[in-house]
């Protein structure tokens, strides 16, 4: 393994093509999406260390993937001060596979006493695939020149799970007559997954043609995110409990801004900033993320060019994914 080693990775965030056009003395526009809506990456490592006996266990657990949705979109101004618009979104493949896997490894070393011990090794490859299909409606209303209103419903829906495992463990004792071949399982089975229902609203207001404060309010029935099995019996989707054990809270999302413009006569450079309160949806009680983000940009004649930076952070979170 001696040398340069690399790895290299990219993914389609968001992809679109729009079309406005004007039918019936109303402005109208369709367009056609393809989004990465959820991701599932993440990794981490854990050690622990026991004593009498002594015994040190290494867990590693990495997950890989997503969930992508192609949509078609249409608006329509059906006044000068009001907009109405829908998406129908279809989850399924394209241009990645539509799911995720999670790989599951730990590495036991046990000494009961000197001169013997005892390894094992365990590797588990759970693969998700997912299909389904909803929809989104929201508006847009411009209450008066300086004060605008918005809002969006995410329509629940039941998606299709595929789920396929590998697993091996292989023990390994001082003692080879106690070796035994490595222990292989596999299986696929059919679940179907809830998807919860999500909505909310915000409000701009423009203090004047340089000024401008935004806030929103975000809610998702977490609560409702269930696993069901092909026999009907129904777990959490977040923590694997039997629902009837489970206790998952709605998330209540806030977010501020606030953007100031610097027009000048040939270009503008706006600054904005934002503050967030962003929680995580768990067990017992949402786990509490806050955040800000600032930006900056120029605007040249038809040409806009935005930079922005987001820092998000919470502590004692993430308990309801590694608990056990």
């Amino acid at each position: 393994g001696s040398g340069k080693q690399t790895t290299s990775n990219a993914a389609l965030n968001y992809l679109s093509a729009s079309y406005p056009f004007t039918l019936l003395d109303r402005n109208m526009i369709v367009s056609f999406n393809y989004q990465h809506l959820y991701d599932f990456s993440r990794k981490w490592q854990i050690g622990l260390q026991s004593f009498r006996p002594s015994m040190t266990t290494d867990w590693t657990f990495e997950a890989d993937g997503g969930l992508y949705a192609y949509g078609f979109a249409y608006a329509v101004q059906i006044i000068p001060q009001l907009s109405f618009g829908f998406t129908l979104n279809f989850w399924q493949d394209g241009i990645y596979e539509n799911g995720w896997q999670n790989t599951t490894k730990w590495h036991v070393l046990m000494i009961p006493r000197a001169g013997q011990w005892f390894t094992q090794d365990y590797q588990r490859q759970d693969r998700y695939s997912f299909t389904g299909f909803n929809a989104n409606v929201g508006l847009l209303w411009n209450v008066n020149e300086r004060l605008t209103f918005g809002a969006t419903l995410k329509t629940p829906f039941t998606g299709s799970v595929r789920h396929t495992f590998e697993a091996v463990t292989i023990d390994q004792y001082s003692d080879p007559a106690w070796n035994s071949r490595p222990y292989r399982r596999r299986g696929t089975s059919f679940y179907d997954l809830s998807m919860p229902m999500s909505y909310g609203f915000g409000l701009a207001y423009r203090f004047s043609d340089r000024l401008t404060l935004s806030a929103d309010f975000y809610r998702t029935e977490w609560q409702d995110f269930v696993l069901t099995t092909s026999k009907g019996t129904e777990f959490s989707a977040l923590s694997g409990l039997p629902k009837a054990q489970s206790d998952v809270d709605p998330t209540n999302q806030v977010h501020v801004g606030v953007e100031y413009l610097f027009i000048k006569p040939k270009f503008t450079v706006p600054l904005r900033a934002g503050f967030f309160y962003d929680p995580g949806p768990a067990e017992e009680s949402p786990d509490d993320y806050y955040g800000f983000s600032f930006g900056t940009g120029i605007g040249i004649g038809r040409f806009v060019l935005d930079l922005a930076y987001v820092f998000r952070f919470g502590n004692n979170v993430k308990e309801t994914l590694v608990e056990g």
